[in-house]
This record gives C-alpha cells, structure tokens and sequence, in this order.
C-alpha cells in the first residue's frame, strides 16, 4: 500500500522509548519498505533509512497456481467426469474400467475403483486411472518443486489395507533396466501400508518420508489427505491434523510423463511390453479399493 501512512503514539513522561512497532495485514512473499520518523508539536523528524521487510508464509491462493483439479460431476459418464479442471486443462485416462458413483465429498459423484484385474489388453492391470503432464502444451511435469500442496478425499472400501492413492516415477525402456536403477532413481507416492498413510519421495538417492501411523481411514466416511511443502519443511495432514514433518530440502525431478491415480505404477509402466507397446501395468497388490474425490495439486503450500 504506497504512502501508507502509520500514526503511533506513546504516552510517558519525558522521553519515552519504542523499540517494537507491529504492523499486520501485510503481503506474504512481497517485500514491504518502511521509513520511520518522529512526529510532535513542532513538527515531523527526519525520516529513518529505508528498511525493506519481506514477510514470509503461505502466499495468497491463486486459481492458476493450481497443476491438476478433478472433480468427477458425471454419475452416468466416466469420460465426462475425467476433466482438469486446473488451467492447465491435463489429459485424463482410465484403464480397467474405472467407475463413477453418487458417492461423493463434493459434487454430483467420485470415482470409484473396484480393484479388480482385467486381463484385457495384455499385458493386464487393475483400474486407475493416468493423467499425462501435457508438457508439450503445458511446460510443466510432475516435479515437486519449490512449495506445493497434494491433496484428495477417499473413502476406502477397508479402514486398514496396503494400497496405493497416486504415485509418480521416473520411467525406464525396460523392466531389467527400471531393476537396475530402481535404488536410485526419482518417484514421489501417495499411499498406504496397512493403517499408516505414507508419502514418500526421492531425489538423486534422498529421501523424504511422512507418516502418518495409527492412521485407520473411514469406510463411511471421506477422509481428508494432504502433503504440502513450505519453507523447506513437509508436512502430513490428515482430516486437517498435522501428522508429521520433516525438512524436505531437495526438489523431486521427475521426467516421467505420467500420474497414475489409484495404484504404484513403478519405474516400468511405460516400458514395452512382448507386442512393442507401453505396458501400462501397475504392480500387483498395489491397487487401491474404494471412492476418491477431489483430487488438487498446487504450486503453493495451501496449508502451513
């Protein structure tokens, strides 16, 4: 706000001191310039030198800060409820039959995954759904950089299973090859290990975990999960509860070019299969069972 003007008063006797001045209503993230001088009955003082002051938080939500929004409002159509809804206008796929349901946090329904195998095309592989980075169009991949919020709503078919929410990965030509350099390689994932809701991610042999243990989802009810990065730490909310934290001090790079939702795609999702094609096979056992609503990624910390 240019030429603000801020009138403080102190009442002493004699001289008086102020050393602490609060000024509140400021701007995250952008820089503030102050210049303070003394006023009395014989007029005004000479001005202070210039202090600059960025104050620091989570910035002011923006529409186009958001990468990825799906919220499924079709009950009758599975294609018409895969839109982005994000600027960013991503493509969005599902394989193995996906479903739409009236169950929903929001909107008319979710996508509801039944975890069941279809053996058709070949190789095989459980519903999910991929949504494709558009990098062509979009100039962004599925790096986590900087600060950044992962959230959705699920509503499990078990309060208490192994499964997957969304996972991304760095790709190789071949399983032998995805093998060799599985120790090594980036990812970032979303999921579950019995009653404990993990996200995990890995950069160049670092390694960033959030758990949220003892964690048992509703099967009745949507539950709330989020992972936001800000100020160099992570953190894991579940239901609006700060699960955990840690300092996250390295950005994932990712070139893999897809986001799997509802099962780990792993490092060989697009290596070829026996025919020459991409396999588009999830890991077994990975799959997820149940209601996922609400599916938001950010390039800002919306919760701090």
């Amino acid at each position: 706000k240019a030429n603000t003007q801020l009138f403080i008063t102190e009442q002493s006797s004699g001289i008086g001191t102020l050393n602490n001045i609060v000024v509140q209503d400021l701007v995250n993230n952008q820089p503030h310039i102050f210049r303070i001088a003394a006023v009395n009955a014989a007029g005004t003082g000479e001005f202070s030198t210039t202090g600059i002051l960025t104050p620091f938080g989570p910035r002011e939500h923006q529409y186009c800060d958001i990468k990825l929004f799906m919220q499924p409002n079709s009950i009758t159509d599975v294609d018409s409820s895969l839109i982005d809804y994000s600027c960013r206008e991503k493509t969005i796929d599902q394989l193995a039959t996906v479903q739409v349901s009236t169950e929903s946090k929001f909107g008319l329904g979710s996508l509801y995954f039944n975890g069941v195998f279809d053996s058709f095309p070949n190789p095989g592989t459980y519903p999910h759904l991929k949504i494709n980075n558009n990098s062509g169009t979009t100039a962004e991949d599925w790096s986590l950089k900087n600060e950044f919020t992962i959230e959705l709503w699920a509503k499990p078919s078990s309060s208490s299973r192994s499964d997957t929410f969304m996972s991304v990965y760095n790709q190789f030509s071949s399983e032998s090859a995805a093998n060799s350099q599985s120790n090594i390689a980036n990812y970032w994932q979303l999921y579950r290990t019995s009653n404990t809701v993990v996200f995990k991610a890995r950069n160049a042999g670092t390694t960033v975990t959030l758990t949220a243990d003892s964690t048992s989802l509703s099967n009745t009810d949507f539950t709330h999960i989020a992972v936001s990065k800000f100020n160099n730490i992570g953190r894991l909310y579940v239901n609006g509860d700060l699960k955990d934290k840690q300092a996250f001090n390295t950005d994932i790079n990712i070139t893999g070019t897809l986001l799997i939702v509802g099962a780990d795609q792993g490092f060989d999702y697009d290596a070829s299969d026996t025919f020459g094609i991409g396999r588009g096979a999830v890991n077994p056992g990975s799959q997820y069972i149940g209601y996922i609503d609400d599916i938001m990624i950010s390039n800002s910390a919306r919760y701090a």
